[in-house]
């Protein structure tokens, strides 16, 4: 019975003999990367609105709640009290 380690090594000796997969596994990857970083490079969102529902009421959650208020990426336009509203 052949170990894991042999068969593994067989498996890579195999998609190496095959000159395509040089391009899927060499090529590709970097290609996709520069692609999706290119997409998102300055695309950034600022201001987004939120509403909070601070069902606790502790010191802890209105020092959150007024640190995400004050953050340039966050405006807090409404403070709800239950999930329909």
């Amino acid at each position: 019975m052949k170990t894991i380690s042999q068969i593994i090594i067989r498996e890579w000796k195999r998609i190496f003999s095959i000159p395509n997969f040089y391009v899927v596994l060499l090529v590709i990857p970097p290609i996709i990367f520069l692609f999706y970083g290119l997409i998102y490079q300055k695309q950034f969102a600022k201001e987004l609105p939120m509403a909070v529902w601070d069902e606790d009421q502790s010191s802890v959650s209105r020092q959150l709640t007024d640190m995400m208020d004050h953050s340039d990426l966050i405006h807090i336009t409404e403070k709800v009290s239950s999930n329909a509203e």
